[in-house]
């Protein structure tokens, strides 16, 4: 069947899905302006869509199908008005309000975009183009050409669902449909807008989510707005989320993301290549791949793999809270892959688990380190580079330890784990780690006026 009206197919497809259910037939709609018109010749009636992109007053739109069962269970559907978003300045938007489009390969829906009016219609013509790409490019921010040769897209070889929107770290851009303006939600509530679709509802759990937008990836920091080619000053990594980490959460499935801004290079609307900008310095950009964090019982059992037990500081919610933190850090340093052999009590992630626990706990029996906070990915470096001597030439940056570095330390931790539990559990001596000057528990870790003491660290 064909719905020939103006802009059926726009949106969420709400209205021809319905019509195919109802038929039980595959019925196509248009996206942009369709109608009867007559021919002057004959006079019959044939169907015309309006190329409203050589207009230059909107996006053309195309043909999109929908069959009988791609409006999904009764039961697991979201009302009209019942889904909604929080923005990150305290609004509600209802799902309805929000100016979306379907994303589409040979006329079948493959996922969704939130963009503005002018946004479709500058990129109309390559979006197809986009989500059957199988490279990607790292640019130089500075001649704004590729550095290195393409790289294949981690997806290639999968059929996923894609997202494309504007984001910031830790956020997404969505478009307010009227009056049309930005309003900035955080990666669960994206997620939430995503999992209430039929279309993703419906997909193998397998299925993974392509979220194609600037600064994906990255963890939301203290510069909100930062600059275009600068660094993301994040200070506790382990403590908040990247806005596609909040979409795999909610959603439950693996996402990938960019980790910097998503950049695409067109010549009169043909995409010639896309990819990821790098900063001035070309630190390494990423198409990363997320997993869905654990759940809270999941936590539990990750905490007790980890030998949280064995300090007495922990309560059981402290214990969960402790084991996300190690979860993060490991996926950090190491690559959500390092989970791959998670279920064999002897494989590699039980063992980094344990030796990141025992790191958590010694460091928490310690009488001088237990007021500062929670793990972070610093004690994490300096460790690593205490326990292996590692020492950088003055006057020059630092680089991080080599993951191997990192995987040595840890399982060193874990051979000098404390065994048991008591009210005020013993730790094995930090017999050269300087204790740093006393000092109020909310001040500054360093003065001002002098250097911190260096840290020699841990003899394991």
């Amino acid at each position: 069947m064909v719905l020939v009206s103006p802009n059926a197919g726009a949106g969420g497809l709400d209205l021809p899905r319905r019509a195919a259910a109802r038929a039980g037939r595959t019925l196509w709609s248009h996206s942009g302006e369709v109608g009867m018109k007559p021919d002057p010749d004959t006079g019959r009636h044939h169907i015309q869509v309006t190329d409203n992109l050589d207009l230059e007053v909107a996006a053309t739109g195309e043909w999109i199908g929908s069959k009988p069962g791609d409006l999904g269970p009764a039961d697991g559907r979201t009302g009209t008005g019942e889904g909604v978003l929080e923005t990150a300045d305290g609004r509600t938007l209802k799902d309805e309000e929000i100016r979306n489009f379907t994303l589409t390969d040979g006329g079948w829906p493959v996922g969704r975009a939130v963009l503005s009016g002018a946004d479709q219609m500058e990129r109309e013509s390559y979006l197809r183009a986009l989500i059957r790409s199988t490279e990607w490019n790292s640019y130089d921010p500075v001649t704004g050409k590729a550095v290195g040769p393409p790289r294949p897209v981690p997806w290639k070889g999968l059929k996923p669902y894609f997202y494309i929107g504007h984001g910031l770290p830790g956020q997404t851009v969505m478009v307010e449909d009227e009056p049309e303006r930005g309003a900035v939600v955080r990666g669960p509530e994206t997620g939430g807008f995503l999992r209430r679709r039929a279309s993703v509802a419906r997909l193998d759990r397998k299925t993974p989510i392509v979220f194609l937008s600037c600064w994906g990836s990255e963890r939301e920091g203290n510069n909100a707005v930062p600059e275009l080619w600068s660094r993301t000053f994040v200070p506790d990594p382990l403590g908040v989320l990247s806005a596609a980490q909040g979409v795999s959460n909610v959603t439950r499935r693996e996402v990938y993301a960019p980790n910097r801004m998503h950049t695409t290079v067109e010549k009169g609307g043909r995409l010639l290549h896309h990819g990821i900008t790098t900063t001035p310095v070309n630190d390494p950009v990423d198409m990363e791949k997320l997993r869905p964090e654990p759940t809270p019982d999941e936590l539990d059992a990750l905490a007790g793999q980890a030998g949280l037990e064995t300090s007495s500081d922990f309560t059981p919610a402290m214990a969960r809270d402790t084991a996300l933190r190690l979860v993060r850090a490991l996926r950090i340093t190491f690559g959500v892959d390092v989970e791959n052999d998670k279920d064999d009590p002897a494989g590699t992630y039980r063992r980094l688990l344990r030796g990141i626990g025992a790191l958590e706990v010694m460091r928490r029996g310690d009488e001088n380190l237990r007021g500062y906070g929670e793990l972070t990915l610093d004690l994490l470096d300096r460790v690593t580079r205490a326990h292996h001597g590692l020492t950088t030439v003055p006057g020059t940056r630092a680089v991080s330890p080599d993951p191997a570095d990192v995987r040595t330390m840890l399982e060193a931790a874990a051979a000098r784990r404390p065994a048991a539990r008591s009210p005020r559990p013993p730790h094995p001596p930090y017999p050269h780690l300087p204790h740093p000057p006393h000092r109020p528990l909310h001040g500054p870790r360093c003065a001002t006026s002098s250097p911190c003491p260096p840290w020699t660290g841990p003899a394991f």
